[in-house]
């Protein structure tokens, strides 16, 4: 688990890993947590580490100093189903299948919020805007881990890159995400930031940068008796997301000019 001030939502997710049907060991990294994170995570049954500057190198070093054959990958604002780990082992026995997609469900609060609940349930199993969470070690290792130049689109782009050797699993039960209380403005500036960091993504895989960054994606027209359930949300979140491609596009090219000088 990678965190960085996530002091409301960390004991509820270690709990919950703690919780697991099968043993695991758990290994925290936190980014320098100013609001008492890696406190809180001290009080549990966990290996604690500080370690920056972003998810991809956190993610990497809590991998070189685990001691188990499998990977699985969980931010802090997330709870794990008690299942969640043994299903995913059960699924990685098969030698071809190198790491697995865990499904999420959203909750939160807020108007915006709802709109991102909407968004997610609109997306069946093995939607292409998810990425793989649990990896056969090996399988990480002989991918190279993820790529520290890459904040924000890290997961996709291994997730991409075990597609090109491996075949990717799906499991069934799904991660609860916590996404808080969204709020518009600062929401855009998150996408702006990683929109910023991801250029090297749009290089490396510039057809499903396109298809993935696209607000009007094919599962919205699939979903569209549940959309005209709810006409007004439905017309905010495709709002939201439309938005959210403008500012992510602009912090592409924002960082391609100054990676280009």
């Amino acid at each position: 688990m990678t965190c960085k001030n996530e002091a409301t939502d960390i004991a509820a997710c270690l709990e919950s890993l703690l919780a697991q049907s099968c043993h695991c060991e758990i290994i925290v990294v936190d980014n320098g947590s100013s609001d008492g994170t890696a406190e809180i995570a001290s009080k549990f049954d966990v290996l604690l580490f500080q370690k920056g500057p972003e998810r991809s190198a956190q993610r990497n070093y809590g991998v070189r100093i685990s001691k188990g054959k499998n990977i699985c990958f969980i931010d802090a604002d997330m709870i794990a189903p008690p299942n969640m780990v043994a299903e995913c082992m059960e699924l990685i026995r098969d030698p071809t299948i190198g790491a697995v997609v865990i499904p999420e469900e959203s909750f939160g609060e807020g108007f915006w919020t709802r709109c991102k609940i909407l968004e997610r349930s609109c997306y069946p199993p093995g939607a292409y805007i998810e990425a793989a969470r649990f990896y056969r070690e090996s399988v990480f290792e002989e991918l190279g881990g993820f790529d520290e130049e890459l904040t924000g689109l890290e997961d996709l782009d291994l997730h991409q890159r075990c597609l090109t050797k491996f075949r990717i699993a799906h499991s069934k039960t799904p991660i609860v995400h916590h996404e808080g209380h969204i709020r518009f403005f600062m929401q855009l500036r998150k996408k702006f930031y990683y929109g910023k960091n991801s250029w090297k993504y749009a290089q490396k895989h510039p057809g499903m940068f396109r298809k993935q960054g696209n607000p009007f994606r094919s599962y919205f027209l699939k979903s569209w008796r549940v959309l005209l359930q709810k006409p007004i949300l439905s017309m905010a979140m495709l709002f939201l997301k439309s938005c959210e491609l403008l500012a992510g596009g602009i912090g592409v090219l924002i960082g391609r000019l100054k990676n280009s000088v």
